[in-house]
């Protein structure tokens, strides 16, 4: 288990050494909670150009122009993301942010939070256990880094969440072994 705000800042280190991870989103949060807008920005544009189906980075986009009153060129950010990835209760926080409700940066925000406990299961403390962050962005960056058995074990954990797209992860992992 690791803090999500240590989880941020060593994926900031992480994208400082290779700005090509797919890391980029959590960077570019990590900007904008702390205000730096136009840096959020520039990374989102860069790191979507690298990975254009990244649902969760078109999300934030979307937050981020919200935030700026720039409410038409979310709605194209939400368009794109809907179509990647769409969850009722992402459309119900970004529809209240839409409409004008006010929200707070980072961890304050009401919408946010209660968006992560509709996702998230509930815990004692702000420590996230990593199985929970199970996805092909976590074992493109294990492969990225070159800890290929850490990627074939997010894979072997996908085919048993994922088991429609089962084939896929196979053959990942082979080629993964392949690699090694």
């Amino acid at each position: 288990m690791q803090n999500f705000n240590e989880f941020r800042e060593k994926s900031e280190l992480i994208y400082e050494r290779d700005n090509s991870t797919p890391l980029f989103a959590v960077v570019a949060e990590k900007k904008f909670i702390e205000g730096k807008i136009e840096e959020a920005k520039k990374i989102l544009d860069e790191g979507l150009s690298l990975y254009p189906d990244y649902a969760a980075a078109y999300y934030l986009y979307a937050k981020i122009l919200i935030s700026e009153g720039e409410n038409a060129e979310a709605e194209k950010k939400l368009a794109r993301a809907r179509e990647i990835f769409s969850s009722e209760v992402l459309e119900n926080y970004f529809e209240k942010l839409l409409s004008g409700e006010k929200t707070l940066l980072g961890n304050a925000d009401p919408i946010l939070r209660e968006l992560n406990e509709e996702i998230l299961p509930e815990k004692e403390d702000e420590e996230i256990e990593t199985d929970e962050f199970v996805s092909e962005t976590l074992a493109t960056v294990y492969e990225n880094q070159g800890a290929f058995d850490e990627a074939i074990e997010i894979y072997e954990k996908l085919i048993e969440k994922e088991p429609d797209n089962a084939e896929k992860y196979k053959a990942k992992i082979e080629e993964l072994k392949s690699k090694k």
